[in-house]
């Protein structure tokens, strides 16, 4: 995401023009000095950031919030083209040096200083906040966020720790368009002389990008691949290229609609609508959301942007109110600055979600975020682009080596002005920042905690299964000797089915665990609650692996008459009928502990639902409420705020052992 700097932002001439502007290339060329500016970007800018922030607040209460993304490719798409098409028609070039030091005034010095700030902060926290630091530094330097974090099965949707910077990966995309769009835009203008093929190309590429998301997409599997890649997500960049080359138009009959108020409102509310609904409905999971949904909100987008256009401007009074273009010409900070401090904040004090204790932190969090992003704009951000790069620095070495002089002269000293003074203290303060930022980015680990607890279990869950395994075969060597003839006609997954009364106290032999990654960490915990229980937990486990892995456990002979079945973790539940089919297949005759799933996705609350109304209506069934322990209890979890520490694996099991108990009472 970015937001074009006051210099780069193109214009709409107003209603003193009297017509309808020919688009960038006319403007541009018959007033090459002028600085103009679009009306209602900013405030588009603003409302897109401010739904990204709410929905990294809590999920919860924005479900689409994350679309704000898709808002911010399409205004990008739009305004580089059009920043482009000004240039080629005042100048009759492309000047690409001069575009890609501009991109990079705009783009680097808040990038540099909210990396150099947050490593430094992160060493205040735990080691899992800088778990990776060294490849999401790399990621952020070389634009390549995105692919780096695919390469190594990172996930946008579901991690074991932290990830300080995950938000960068649309950076990533944005800058590997702000690099290979100009090269590609010189070559199609140089193959084509009207604005109606280019609109075509950009639409084809657009249409190829959708589709491609669509098809790579998998119904519940992680969507991140489909979701990080350029390829399958540049359709919102593509369709802002194919509205700028509409307006270098100008004429025709959308341009005499927009020529009107009445039709510019018109296109406004519905795309504002579109959006709207967008992010009301759409979910990170869902299948709607690759198979259309972020195409629909880039359309909506572009019906917004499209509204801009004419000489009359839809609702430009209230789009340009002061409070939303403060907050668009800082989108771009805000956006940077707000998901590290979110991270770090709620590792320094972690609490349970939705407490009062909480939406203090995150109203913390997310105030530091604005003062951050406006002490960036105003003093780093602002200089650097009105000066450049060496400028700035040359000035900050100059005014260092002359406050490092006077500290050696004591009527220097004395003679220093307030000015010199604060910018010494700032001098040293960066290079301070810098040098702790360095340290942590050296020493960062390379696994999670969550991840080493699950590798520490691997070999006790494999034993655990190993013996069930065994004894399972022994008590069927043993029905064959005693009873031959029933042996031949019993089922190979026949097991012991005591009533409910040897499940409130069960032996820990007859009980099964089967899970996802909560199971796994909380193995240690599970082994000294219930010596002798069958383990298997996998991390990244979805519900609809479940009826694989309770048949497997059936034909193993080691599904036990009491059963604990732990998943949703990763995606919630896809659809009710799951939970009907497994606990069909396990059977009324085998007593089953669902656990309730705990963590800021917006799928906890309908997700564990289901699972209430699962123990409502089968005899059989009870509940483990780990949600209610987890909420409230945030010093039982690691830094994720989801998987249980070593004394959380102890309730854990202990909260397990309590839902059992709840069998005696049937």
């Amino acid at each position: 995401m970015s937001s074009a700097s006051p210099s780069d932002r193109p214009a709409h001439t107003g209603p003193a023009a009297g017509r309808l502007p020919a688009g960038p290339d006319a403007t541009a060329a018959s007033s090459p000095a002028r600085r103009f500016h679009i009306s209602g970007l900013d405030a588009l800018r603003a409302i897109a950031v401010l739904a990204v922030v709410i929905y990294h607040v809590g999920p919860g209460l924005l479900p689409g919030g994350f679309i704000g993304v898709d808002v911010f490719f399409v205004v990008s798409g739009f305004l580089i083209t059009t920043l482009l098409l000004r240039e080629r028609a005042r100048t009759g070039r492309i000047d690409l040096r001069g575009f890609w030091v501009r991109r990079a005034r705009r783009l680097l010095p808040a990038l540099l200083v909210v990396i150099t700030v947050c490593c430094a902060a992160s060493l205040l926290g735990g080691p899992d906040l800088r778990v990776h630091l060294d490849r999401q530094v790399l990621g952020a330097l070389t634009f390549s966020t995105n692919w780096l974090e695919l390469a190594a099965g990172g996930s946008y949707f579901h991690h074991t720790a932290p990830v300080l910077f995950m938000n960068f990966w649309s950076l990533a995309v944005e800058e590997q368009f702000y690099l290979v769009w100009p090269l590609l835009f010189l070559g199609i203008m140089a193959l084509t002389r009207r604005p109606a093929p280019r609109i075509l190309l950009a639409l084809a590429g657009a249409v190829a990008s959708a589709a491609l998301m669509a098809g790579l997409y998998v119904p519940g599997e992680d969507p991140t691949r489909v979701y990080y890649g350029t390829d399958t997500h540049a359709f919102g960049l593509l369709l802002g290229i194919a509205l700028a080359f509409a307006w270098q138009l100008g004429r025709g009959p959308a341009a005499g609609l927009l020529a009107r108020r009445a039709p510019a409102l018109g296109l406004l509310g519905v795309g504002t609508l579109v959006v709207a609904v967008c992010f009301a409905v759409l979910t990170e999971d869902g299948a709607a959301t690759y198979r259309g949904g972020l195409v629909l909100v880039s359309l909506g987008a572009l019906a917004m942007i499209a509204s801009q256009l004419g000489p009359a401007p839809a609702l430009g009074r209230v789009l340009e109110a002061r409070p939303l273009v403060w907050v668009g010409h800082r989108s771009y900070g805000i956006y940077l600055w707000h998901w590290p401090v979110l991270k770090i904040l709620n590792d320094l004090a972690p609490t349970g979600v939705r407490t009062p204790a909480w939406w203090g932190v995150q109203a913390a969090a997310v105030a530091l975020t604005v003062v951050l992003a406006a002490v960036s704009e105003r003093w780093i951000e602002q200089p650097v682009r009105r000066r450049g790069f060496r400028a700035v620095l040359l000035g900050a070495a100059t005014v260092l080596s002359a406050g490092l002089a006077a500290i050696g002269s004591a009527d220097a000293r004395r003679t220093m002005s307030s000015r010199l003074r604060a910018a010494l203290a700032g001098g040293l303060v960066g290079v301070l920042l810098f040098g702790t930022a360095a340290v942590a980015v050296v020493t960062a680990p390379q696994r999670s905690q969550v991840e080493q607890d699950v590798d520490a279990a691997q070999q006790a869950m494999a034993e655990s299964q190993q013996k069930a395994r065994e004894r399972a075969k022994e008590r069927a060597e043993q029905r064959a000797s005693a009873a031959p003839s029933a042996s031949a006609s019993a089922a190979p997954s026949a097991s012991p089915t005591p009533k409910g009364s040897q499940c409130a106290s069960p032996k820990p032999e007859d009980m099964t665990f089967i899970g996802d990654s909560l199971i796994a960490v909380s193995a240690p915990g599970l082994m000294q609650q219930f010596p002798g229980a069958v383990i298997d937990g996998v991390p990244n486990r979805k519900w609809d692996e479940a009826e694989g892995l309770v048949r497997s456990h059936l034909d193993d002979g080691t599904l036990g008459p009491c059963v604990v079945l732990d998943f949703g973790t990763n995606g919630g539940i896809p659809e009710p009928g799951v939970l009907d089919r497994v606990l069909d297949m396990i059977g009324p005759d085998r007593d089953v502990v669902l656990v309730t799933i705990y963590g800021q996705s917006t799928f906890i609350e309908a997700a564990n639902q289901l699972l209430w109304d699962q123990a409502k209506k089968r005899p059989n069934v009870r509940i483990a409420d780990w949600y209610a322990i987890a909420s409230t209890r945030p010093d039982l979890l690691q830094s994720d705020l989801t998987h249980p520490n070593i004394p959380g694996g102890t309730v854990f099991a202990e909260t397990i052992e309590r839902a059992f108990q709840g069998f005696g009472k049937r």
